[in-house]
């Protein structure tokens, strides 16, 4: 079955399909704006290639299409991204067909590399962010204090309710991937931390429903009372870079630091998984290589080169002739016969 017998609206079409995602699926906006750019990325492409019906699209026709994004400079990683939006979106055409991108197989690349703060450099980032007696400074104190402590993702964080934080139980609640809420521990040394921010610093900040509202705010602008991706993504990089820390400094480095440092003190990596709101295990094993190479490190620390002397043996008399033979490609000598013992 096909839901549309001609596809003479393709935009139509696209209006239905976000339309579903959002009111039956439950996507986030974030979600449903990729699902939006690349749905119409390939329709136009389809279009361009002279194609007509969208039940007719074959998977050589996708192969082709992400040929041509490759070329157009696209990276494999987004052109998994896109791919993935298309499956949905065929799979939504043809509920009850097959679906011809579930025959194309996604773009390889390798994983990102993993790169955590040590615990030393985390920890001097967080004093160096202690130091200041600005409205600002302690707004970033306890927003990098959260993400440092609970290894939320920005979404999560920046849509963090205070109707949804209880300091007494420790624990908060957010909404995380695919709209998916799930309860978040708070430590004790961030439940102190936050106690004292929602006191003291956090009616100060913008009036507003959420736990994080940037004092930098322009009032009457759309962000007013909250703070956005970019303004966390940009007070990660001043923190690290005024604490004169190494490396690329963003928010998800945390959730890496956090993930690596949970890990590394024994926790059963389907708590780490749930800890996280990851959806697959493979997501949270990509960490462990992490370990490995402690387990690595110490084994070398403990048992370092030339703790084992390396014997050296002479090749007994009948054996040395036979490789001086080998080595000069001449017939190997009889071996000669060993005293009579008898």
């Amino acid at each position: 079955m096909f839901r549309f017998e001609r596809d003479t609206d393709t935009e139509r079409v696209l209006d239905d399909f976000l339309a579903y995602q959002q009111a039956v699926a439950g996507l986030a906006e974030r979600t449903l704006i990729n699902y939006q750019s690349n749905v119409r990325n390939f329709t136009a492409w389809w279009r361009g290639a002279g194609g007509g019906d969208l039940a007719a699209v074959e998977p050589a026709d996708i192969e082709a299409w992400l040929i041509a994004e490759s070329q157009r400079g696209l990276s494999p990683r987004s052109r998994e991204t896109a791919l993935g939006a298309v499956r949905v979106f065929l799979g939504w055409l043809r509920p009850d067909g097959p679906n011809p991108a579930e025959q194309v197989q996604s773009p390889r690349y390798p994983p990102r590399p993993v790169d955590p703060y040590r615990p030393a450099e985390a920890q001097r980032i967080l004093d160096t962010l202690a130091q200041t007696d600005t409205l600002s400074g302690a707004f970033d104190h306890a927003v990098v204090a959260t993400l440092r402590w609970t290894g939320i993702r920005v979404a999560e964080l920046t849509g963090l309710r205070l109707d949804r934080i209880d300091l007494e139980r420790r624990r908060a609640k957010v909404v995380g991937k695919g709209s998916r809420p799930r309860t978040v521990p708070v430590p004790l040394a961030l439940a102190d931390h936050l106690g004292c921010y929602l006191e003291e610093i956090r009616p100060a900040c913008p009036p507003s429903v959420f736990v994080f509202a940037n004092p930098r705010g322009l009032r009457g602008s759309a962000r007013w009372g909250t703070i956005d991706k970019q303004g966390v993504l940009d007070l990660c990089r001043r923190a690290g870079e005024r604490a004169e820390v190494d490396g690329r400094h963003h928010p998800h480095r945390w959730r890496h630091s956090y993930a690596t440092e949970l890990l590394r003190a024994g926790v059963d990596v389907h708590l780490v998984q749930r800890l996280l709101g990851h959806r697959h295990l493979e997501s949270t094993t990509r960490y462990l290589h992490l370990i490995d190479e402690d387990l690595r490190a110490a084994i070398d620390r403990t048992y370092p080169a030339g703790t084992i002397a390396t014997p050296r043996r002479t090749p007994t008399a009948g054996v040395q002739p036979a490789l001086e033979a080998i080595a000069h490609d001449a017939p190997v000598p009889e071996p000669t016969s060993g005293p009579d013992t008898s």
